[in-house]
């Protein structure tokens, strides 16, 4: 972390493409792909549209920022192998905010292992998909994606831990939305699914019983007959 130069001298556009987006006020934090960063731009005036932060993990090569979310002030950013970052943009655990954002915690008990794609809060918990791909993948083919849900228990931001997991073997995690008590997952060739998140979440999910619904979208006509790849 840290700023290479004032931000009044950033003067080059977002070129590399950004994966995502997430609008909170008026500011957006994006995913900047073409250096792995997190771009803060203020939109209150939004003919002239303006960077007034940035932030990035140390790494020098193959840093890769997937995803943002905002949620009470904090902002969770899905890191790749960096794992999971949270910085505070104004809940007041660090003092950061949307031009000064603060590290608050990173969780990379995942590296070299699992590849941090998207992450959501709910309650005293952070949810965590990883997302997986075998050695020469080719969308073509009915190749299987890989990955799961860790469940992080962040009641204490310094000493985070996982305590829980939501895996389907035939499947590979990929994106989530909390509706209430109920995590929605889109989970490649598993379909659609929806897990109860309610009261205390420990150990293997499944197993507990949670799993409300799941649907498969085969389709015949597909690109792949009867090939589900949910995102």
């Amino acid at each position: 972390p840290g700023h290479p130069k004032p931000y009044s001298e950033y003067t080059e556009t977002v070129s590399g493409g950004v994966h995502n987006a997430w609008t909170e006020g008026y500011y957006v934090f994006l995913t900047d792909d073409a250096t792995g960063s997190l771009r803060v731009i203020d939109i209150h005036d939004p003919k002239q549209p303006k960077e007034v932060a940035r932030w990035q993990v140390a790494r020098e090569t193959g840093r890769a920022l997937h995803d943002v979310i905002v949620q009470d002030g904090l902002a969770y950013l899905s890191y790749g192998w960096d794992g999971l970052v949270v910085l505070d943009i104004g809940a007041g655990i660090r003092g950061g905010s949307p031009t000064d954002p603060k590290l608050v915690m990173q969780y990379k008990s995942f590296e070299g292992q699992f590849w941090t794609h998207t992450a959501w809060r709910y309650k005293n918990y952070v949810i965590v998909g990883d997302e997986l791909f075998p050695p020469g993948f080719n969308p073509d083919t009915p190749t299987l994606a890989y990955g799961y849900f860790h469940i992080l228990d962040v009641s204490d931001w310094d000493h985070p831990k996982e305590v829980a997991k939501y895996e389907i073997p035939a499947g590979g995690s990929h994106n989530v939305w909390v509706d209430g008590d109920i995590l929605y997952v889109g989970y490649y060739q598993a379909g659609l699914r929806a897990l109860d998140l309610s009261g205390e979440l420990r150990g293997d999910l499944v197993a507990e019983g949670r799993e409300i619904a799941a649907f498969l979208p085969m389709d015949p006509k597909g690109k792949i007959a009867n090939f589900p790849f949910v995102w």
